[in-house]
């Protein structure tokens, strides 16, 4: 039975990949494979693609992108290394969206940057015209909707609740060269975005009841493509912690939790040992696979955050040991959320996956978690980069086996190096730890402000 709580996506294992070379680019690969048609709403919360909910989707969620290929041959780096070489050939795609990312993109505001929505060169697109207004009135039209199911609700609510606080994280719209009267506009128009997407956002608020009745997607997910049983008491694998603060969740504001499994090679007759030698990053080759879950957290009708049991995205990574001496080339299966599947057939998880061709974007630095970031390179390579999934993970990890990136951590001589947790997965301890620093934050307490505190 899989446990209330947010899971949030980390690649945990390197693994054998494959570099992409004129002779090695996989048959199934098709850049355009998953580009919508025509950028217009989609039928995700409705069958209605006119519907309100729909509308305001596409406005957060779809965007038309120029992306960029490797070069044949070209050595596999991050997409933001001048050493990376890219094709000439530029590739349209129009994204729906409905996967497990964030709304606004592209956007490196994790790493610090002003951007949002948009290129490194013109960001901010929904704060221009004809967006900004085309999403005020899908938001206005969908704020008098009649109340829909407690999913339907829960998932929107996320949506709005990311978009709420990318749009606040810039401090300021002033930039060189900017006039002081399109910064103040672009300001006016983020203030009174978030403040009706506060309202909206409180307005589907679910009780902690309905909140803990929500289907346990992992379970459904987990019948319907065989995954492996990571939350029962008697499952092979363990729940671990090593570190409470992990990138994936900050990377997220906190609205979301990523939860880490281990599955030993040989069951250990010493558990905590056991756990505590995985902080030697050589030590993976005592592992068999391992697995990152992100839980999706609610903001409840009483003003709290609460983790729920929505997965927004799966991730595994397997060894294939048969294969030595050579690297071990493992499988890696990554599934992420559809919010239409779900809504369709709530049992079965809403999970999609991915095969080992499916076009990813590649990250443009190792602390990227974003969707197709632009490469931050030359003015004309900004464009997101595309390539297979498995050369994605490459990109990151590297060739060859290496460390478990949980344990792949640099500590001062003088570092307190605390023992590994072995979580107990009913407990939900992590996604509880997550919404509680979630509710620490300003960006949080800025929210509440915007609420209406007459309604509840």
């Amino acid at each position: 039975m899989f446990i209330q709580g947010t899971l949030e996506s980390v690649l945990f294992l390197i693994i054998a990949m494959d570099s992409w070379s004129s002779t090695q680019r996989p048959a199934g690969f098709d850049p355009r494979r998953g580009s919508l048609a025509r950028d217009e709403s989609q039928a995700i919360y409705s069958t209605d693609p006119a519907d309100p909910w729909n509308r305001v989707f596409h406005f957060l969620f779809t965007r038309t992108l120029q992306v960029r290929l490797p070069a044949p041959g070209a050595a596999p780096f991050m997409a933001g290394d001048d050493r990376f070489v890219l094709s000439d050939h530029v590739v349209t795609r129009i994204e729906s969206g409905d996967r497990a990312i964030d709304p606004l993109y592209p956007s490196l505001l994790w790493m610090g940057s002003f951007m949002l929505d948009g290129s490194v060169y013109e960001p901010w697109q929904t704060l221009r015209e004809p967006r900004y207004s085309q999403l005020l009135a899908a938001l206005t039209e969908a704020a008098s909707v009649p109340k829909r199911p407690p999913l339907a609700r829960a998932l929107m609510q996320a949506d709005l609740w990311a978009a709420y606080d990318i749009l606040r994280t810039p401090s300021s719209f002033r930039r060189p060269g900017l006039p002081a009267e399109v910064s103040n506009l672009t300001a006016q128009r983020r203030d009174q975005l978030l403040a009706l997407l506060a309202r909206l956002i409180q307005s589907l608020a679910l009780s902690r009841d309905e909140i803990a009745a929500l289907p346990d997607t992992y379970s459904g997910a987990a019948r319907r493509h065989h995954l492996p049983d990571l939350f029962s008491p008697t499952s092979e694998w363990f729940e671990v912690r090593w570190f409470s603060d992990r990138n994936h969740d900050r990377a997220a504001d906190h609205r979301r939790a990523a939860r880490v499994f281990v599955k030993p090679a040989a069951a250990p007759t010493d558990v905590a040992a056991f756990l505590d030698g995985l902080r030697d990053s050589q030590n993976h080759r005592l592992l068999d696979a391992v697995a990152l879950v992100t839980q999706m957290l609610l903001v409840a009708n009483d003003g709290s955050v609460a983790p729920s049991s929505l997965v927004s995205e799966v991730q595994i990574r397997s060894v294939a040991r048969d294969a030595e001496p050579r690297p071990a080339v493992g499988r890696v299966r990554q599934l992420e959320i559809s919010r239409r599947l779900l809504l369709l057939s709530p049992n079965d998880g809403g999970l999609a996956e991915s095969d080992e061709d499916a076009p990813m974007y590649l990250p443009a630095a190792g602390n990227d978690y974003a969707f197709a970031s632009p490469s931050l390179r030359r003015q004309a390579e900004q464009q997101p980069v595309l390539v297979p999934m498995r050369q994605r993970c490459a990109a990151c990890h590297g060739a060859g086996i290496g460390a478990l990136m949980t344990f792949s951590v640099a500590l001062g001589p003088a570092s307190q190096v605390p023992p590994v947790e072995h979580l107990q997965p009913a407990q939900n301890a992590h996604a509880r730890s997550v919404a509680a620093r979630k509710m620490a934050l300003e960006s949080f307490r800025a929210l509440l402000r915007h609420w209406d505190t007459t309604r509840n």
